[in-house]
């Protein structure tokens, strides 16, 4: 998260870089909202992947109904 984080506040490109235009756009700008989407879609993997809400009794309730 911290690498994307870093990737995302462009302050690795040189002092007043607006050049190339990419659509009209600072290329810089393109580089922050890439990362924004990186930071979004790392954070949403890893709260569906590892983030558990339920209680311990809640768990044992649900295995309990399963296997009867």
């Amino acid at each position: 998260m911290a690498v994307v984080i870093i990737a995302g506040v462009p302050l690795y490109l040189p002092t007043g870089s607006i050049r190339p235009l990419v659509g009209g756009v600072p290329y810089w700008l393109l580089i922050s909202v890439a990362a924004t989407l990186a930071f979004s879609a790392l954070t949403c993997w890893a709260c569906l992947r590892d983030w558990n809400l339920a209680e311990p009794a809640e768990e044992a309730a649900a295995r309990e109904e399963a296997t009867s």
